[in-house]
């Protein structure tokens, strides 16, 4: 029984990790994680610049397609404005329009 005892003294003796090793294996552990964290950041801000630009890029479109519906309409009432006119220039002449 005893001997049971010192054979696992001995193996925890030999395999065991010490109190300055754990503390290396930690800061280790702790310099690979900050280099995570710095790329996660550096991540995170490149994420929110695309995501600017596609904003400042959707606006920019709303803002044509806006000018665009503007422009339309514009025309469209000067193309109504032009056929009135014709008609009654056509009238005034007696001409018939198909």
């Amino acid at each position: 029984m005893l001997q049971d005892i010192f054979q696992v003294v001995n193996f925890l003796k030999d395999n065991a990790i010490i109190k300055t090793e754990f503390d290396d294996f930690k800061s280790e552990v702790n310099q690979r994680f900050n280099g995570v964290d710095k790329r996660f950041d550096m991540v995170d801000l490149e994420f929110k610049k695309v995501r600017e630009e596609v904003i400042e890029h959707v606006d920019a479109f709303v803002g044509l397609h806006k000018d665009l519906e503007s422009e339309l309409a514009a025309v469209a009432h000067k193309t109504d404005r032009l056929e009135r006119n014709d008609i009654k220039i056509a009238k005034h002449l007696q001409l018939q329009l198909d």
